[in-house]
């Protein structure tokens, strides 16, 4: 296999406005054992929990088939949802305020079974690496 790293991109906490958090000028570790978190199903979900240093099994968690089902979870409850920075943009932060996780990230790129492949691809798009 090939593969090509472009950029990690950061893992941002989502919670509603309405979300005892909202208030908080600082959260710590201790305010996130007591939350239910939301993530997208696998292979949507690409939050590594070895690489973030973060034990599953210590944490309430439920899985969601897309982000918009991530959204209408946290508008109409207490609980947060892990994010991919990305998926963020589009979303007004009034209605769901979002803080970046520190250290949290996930690695953006591309891969095949062939070197030229990737360099096709490049070429498609008409960019140079």
């Amino acid at each position: 296999m090939c593969y090509e790293y472009w950029f990690d991109e950061p893992f941002e906490l989502v919670f509603s406005k309405n979300h005892p958090l909202a208030q908080s000028e600082t959260i710590n570790l201790n305010d996130l054992q007591q939350q239910h978190f939301y993530l997208l199903e696998p292979p949507g979900d690409t939050f590594d929990f070895k690489k973030n240093q973060i034990d599953p099994k210590q944490m309430d968690l439920s899985y969601v088939k897309d982000r918009e089902s991530i959204m209408n979870f946290i508008a109409t409850s207490d609980n947060v949802a892990i994010c991919p920075q990305s998926y963020m943009k589009k979303v007004n932060s009034d209605i769901y305020p979002h803080i970046q996780l520190p250290n949290a990230s996930r690695t953006i790129g591309i891969y095949a079974k062939k070197q030229y492949h990737i360099d096709n691809f490049f070429n498609i798009l008409q960019i140079s690496k």
